[in-house]
């Protein structure tokens, strides 16, 4: 029950499922992308998050948010976007 509720729980799970050979390593600037995400819930969809690479940034946005939104509203629609057609397909 506490990942319907608690994105910060679920993004923490999801990454675990997900990569089970690596560990996570909480760092403030994933609660923050996190907070913001929760702070909008859907009412100002357009946001710019800049981060340097491997900081978790698209796993948290583009896997992680969707899921936990899409689990709660199935009908919410999704944009994303990225500079590298690979990496977009990665997501996919």
């Amino acid at each position: 029950a506490i990942y319907r509720q608690d994105f910060i729980a679920f993004f923490r799970k999801a990454f675990e499922i997900l990569n089970p050979a690596e560990k996570f390593d909480p760092a403030w600037h994933l609660e923050a992308i996190a907070r913001l995400l929760e702070d909008c819930d859907g009412t100002r969809a357009r946001k710019i998050i800049n981060a340097p690479p491997r900081s978790l940034k698209s796993f948290v946005v583009s896997v992680a948010w969707v899921a936990f939104r899409l689990s709660r509203d199935p009908t919410h629609k999704f944009i994303c976007s990225s500079y590298s057609g690979d990496l977009a397909a990665k997501f996919r």
